[in-house]
């Protein structure tokens, strides 16, 4: 398996043998986290460049990324002035905070703001 494989897993699923070519140009919105500009994505990057468009977003712009609103739901959710006496009860409180959000999509379009 190619280095950029394991960097990028969600990018190259969309490459994968049983996985159809895409029909059109992929658009990937990212932040300016630093794993984003490894070398290893940017030469996976590279060779797809026919097929995936980067998007960067600004420095410092939480409220166009999504999974910030993830992260700060979790927080108002789960975290918020809470003391979870061992790290097994905050994994269990978030595993079932993520199960939740799982079987209910309606909430998921809603923190992502996506509602319509």
């Amino acid at each position: 398996m190619p280095a950029s494989a394991v960097v990028c897993p969600a990018l190259a699923q969309l490459f994968e043998p049983t996985a159809s070519p895409p029909e059109r140009k992929i658009y990937v919105v990212i932040d300016n986290y630093r794993i984003h500009f490894a070398k290893p994505v940017l030469a996976f990057l590279q060779a797809h460049q026919d097929q995936i468009e980067v998007v960067c977003l600004p420095t410092s712009s939480p409220k166009l990324n999504p999974v910030e609103r993830f992260w700060k739901h979790l927080r108002r959710k789960v975290t918020h002035n809470t003391f979870f006496q061992t790290v097994e009860r905050l994994l269990e409180a978030v595993t079932s905070f993520f199960q939740d959000l799982a079987a209910h999509p309606d909430t998921v379009r809603s923190v992502a703001g996506l509602a319509a």
